[in-house]
This record gives C-alpha cells, structure tokens and sequence, in this order.
C-alpha cells in the first residue's frame, strides 16, 4: 500500500517524476518477504501494480530479507535498472539507490536507519527525476561523443537516448522493424552551421538519417499504437501490423 512519507520507518521506494508536483508523493513500503511488482495480471496479481510501456508481467520482484537486506531481481529479460544500470542478476538495494522500471517509473530506494550503508547526496543535491535520466543515458552519450557540448544540443541529445530507447522497445512490442539511435551531425562548414542531433533509423542493413522532428512525430504515432495495442490484447483481440515509415 502507499503512504506519505513521513514517519516512514520500513525500507521504502519514493517516486521520482519530471512534475515536480508528483516527484517524492508516492511511498511504497516493504515488508519481510517477497513483493511482486508488474503490469496487470489476472492470474498471478502483482503487490505493486505499474502499467505502461515496458512493463511486464511479472517483471520483477523485490524482497526484504529476515536480515535486514533488500533485493531487486528482474525476470522475463524487463528492463530493471538500478543506478543506471541494466541488472541481470539478483541485486542488493542500499539506502539511496536509484531503481528504474520500464520506461516511465523512476524511484529512489530509502532505508531508514541504515543511511550510513547507502549513498549521501550533498545537502544542495535534491537528486531528482532528471538526474535519473541523466545517470542512465551517460554511458551511451560518452560513446557517441556527447561530452562538451553546447547546453541545448547536449539536453537535446539526452532526450533522444531516453526517446530512441523508447522508440526501440515500441518496435519490439510492436513487432515492427525499424531499430532507432542518436547520431551527433557534425558541421560542414556552412556558415551558421552547427552541431545538430539527428536520429539514426536502422532496416536490416539499411540506415537512413531523420531529423529529431520527423523522429518525434513517429513515436507519437507509435505510442498511440502500442494503446491501442495493449487495449486490443485486454479484449484477446490483434491489430495489424503498423505500417513501415517512410
């Protein structure tokens, strides 16, 4: 169940959000035992219930040890990472870990007296959902030389790693082909010509380059599907494939 933070004494996660009004309202506390987090499911119910893309059905499970220790697994290959990372393996949570599920749901996880175990952010550091973010697309941005650039094209390009990941589990759930990823343009020498972030779109062993417009409009289209999707397999019913893009 949820609770307001205060005065919560169990090992907890609290919601991260990109609404600062929503960001830190939501607490979910963990008892002794095992706690099944996932999308809706009729026949094996999960204690924290989160739909929404990427999320599975039994996508993880979080477990609060006799001990004192808390661990994340993740199941069914979901996207489960803490700190940033992928895990692949049963994980211990200390106090201040970040977990992230799917593509939408970011927390921090908090463990009241044991905050010496944990990480301390500084006392001017509110680390918030956008820290998240930043914490996952790091590496991927390094490999792509994203590092000392200018501060609209580097925020841009943040948001096309997060979108492009999207994008890239929409196709798979879709059953669609294309496979999408950022790619730094650099100038030709034009003048007022500048850096730009573009996205690179993948068919087999075709690649074409799209601007960071054309991309956004087809995830649009591509999240609208994938609901209409996720309704249709409610009712036991198929849409068509989604047509390729041009």
């Amino acid at each position: 169940s949820l609770t307001a933070s205060a005065g919560e004494t169990n090992p907890h996660l609290t919601n991260l959000s990109w609404d600062e009004r929503l960001s830190k309202a939501l607490v979910y506390p963990l008892e002794v035992g095992v706690s099944k987090v996932g999308k809706k499911n009729e026949t094996d119910p999960p204690k924290f219930l989160f739909p929404g893309l990427g999320m599975k059905r039994g996508h993880c499970t979080l477990e609060r040890t006799a001990e004192g220790q808390v661990f994340v697994e993740a199941h069914h290959n979901s996207r489960t990472l803490v700190n940033g990372k992928q895990i692949s393996a049963r994980t211990e949570l200390k106090h201040n870990y970040r977990l992230w599920l799917g593509t939408a749901y970011a927390f921090i996880f908090q463990y009241p007296g044991k905050e010496d175990e944990g990480v301390t952010f500084p006392e001017d550091d509110d680390f918030d959902y956008q820290d998240a973010q930043e914490e996952i697309v790091q590496d991927q941005k390094q490999a792509i030389g994203g590092t000392g650039l200018p501060n609209d094209v580097s925020l841009r390009l943040n948001d096309a790693i997060s979108y492009c990941a999207q994008a890239n589990m929409l196709a798979i759930e879709l059953g669609a082909l294309p496979r999408f990823s950022p790619k730094l343009v650099l100038p030709t020498g034009a003048v007022g010509e500048k850096i730009d972030c573009m996205i690179a779109v993948t068919y087999g062993a075709a690649t074409v380059l799209w601007p960071y417009e054309k991309f956004n409009g087809r995830l649009t289209l591509m999240t609208q599907r994938w609901k209409e999707a996720d309704e249709a397999e409610d009712r036991g019913e198929a849409l068509a494939p989604l047509p390729p893009a041009e």
